[in-house]
């Protein structure tokens, strides 16, 4: 197998998964974010941390434990298209 793709797969790394949901958490409540409105630093930072405290502990604690058959599935499916 192409060790290079199991070592880089996003399906494999959780802090994907988290910056995923911040993504989708920052287009959810700021949908016109970067659409011709200039932006502070300060308010970036604030919409960032926004998105951020969004991810409870008990989310990270999910993605820690899916990793078992996050790999499972990676496998079993050849690196192909999984669930996650």
């Amino acid at each position: 197998k192409n060790l290079e793709k199991e070592v880089i797969s996003p399906k494999l790394i959780p802090i994907e998964a988290v910056w995923e949901r911040m993504k989708d958490q920052t287009q959810y409540h700021h949908p016109n974010l970067g659409r011709g409105r200039q932006r502070t630093q300060g308010s970036l930072r604030s919409i960032v941390k926004e998105a951020w405290d969004s991810v409870s502990p008990k989310d990270l604690m999910g993605l820690i434990e899916s990793m078992l058959a996050r790999c499972k599935a990676v496998i079993d499916v050849d690196w192909g298209p999984t669930k996650y």
